[in-house]
């Protein structure tokens, strides 16, 4: 009987020892599996963190430009009105002297044309100018009806040789903002006119019905000689209503060998245009 329970115990010392081996074994067995676990999940991560690094940031959706609407070109400068000062250009060596205070008015009525909606307009109209140059010589007349220059033999005060135009301008316009009205332009323009009229005014001494005065004022008419047709460039730089105007007169004041030679009117002034 005792040999049995030793039997026994022993049988059970090994179950123990067997056992517990067994528990060993598969403990370790864990360990190593959580030890490729964590080592996956460690690569994975590190690999997942370098793909997302790589991946371009999300942005936000670019909203839509706004359709840019171009307004229609307002119709202006209709209306003109230039004062300017008027001298004359002329050949060398004639003895006459232009005031500086000579000065003209011209005034027009245009007609505008915006070219659709660019900053481009075309203009054609009417005006009259009235040009007055204050000179120091006489205008005379000879046998046949041909004018000249000659000095005067009294004291004057002021003698003013004056002409009238019809005239009709055509203008190629430019304008930085055209569908605004204060805004900057460039005028280019030419421009036909015909003769009206042309006069002399004289203030001075002289005979007054027979008697000498200091204060004589003496008009004259229909002076002969001078072109009937004249025609010539301008420029014109404004903003808004008000512009500055520089002109030359391509044609000459008196047909050639009727009146003196070479004289070119040119004109600087201020533009006024309420329309």
């Amino acid at each position: 009987m005792v040999r049995l329970l030793i039997l026994e115990i022993a049988d059970d010392r090994q179950t123990r020892i067997r056992y517990f081996v067994e528990f060993y074994v598969g403990l370790q067995h864990i360990k190593k599996s959580m030890k490729k676990g964590l080592l996956f999940l460690f690569v994975f991560i590190l690999t997942g963190t370098q793909l997302w690094a790589q991946l371009p940031p999300e942005t936000a959706p670019t909203p839509a430009k706004p359709v840019k609407v171009v307004k229609k070109p307002k119709r202006q400068d209709q209306i003109m009105l230039d004062l300017h000062g008027s001298q004359i250009l002329r050949e060398q060596g004639q003895q006459v002297l232009n005031k500086w205070y000579s000065y003209g008015v011209t005034f027009q009525l245009m007609w505008d044309q915006p070219i659709k909606k660019s900053p481009v307009a075309l203009a054609i109209g009417v005006g009259v100018s009235n040009d007055n140059y204050f000179i120091d010589r006489k205008v005379n007349r000879d046998a046949n009806n041909n004018t000249y220059l000659t000095a005067f033999g009294d004291p004057f005060k002021r003698y003013k040789f004056s002409t009238t135009h019809l005239e009709i301008p055509v203008e190629l316009r430019f304008r930085i903002q055209p569908e605004r009205r204060n805004t900057f332009k460039i005028n280019l323009g030419f421009k036909v006119g015909y003769l009206l009229g042309a006069k002399t005014k004289y203030v001075g001494a002289g005979y007054n019905y027979g008697v000498y005065t200091d204060k004589v004022k003496i008009k004259e008419y229909n002076i002969p000689g001078i072109n009937s047709l004249k025609y010539g460039v301008y420029v014109r730089l404004a903003y808004s209503r008000y512009g500055i105007t520089a002109g030359y007169q391509l044609s000459e004041v008196f047909r050639n060998g009727k009146g003196p030679v070479g004289w070119n009117p040119i004109t600087l002034g201020f533009t006024v245009a309420p329309f």
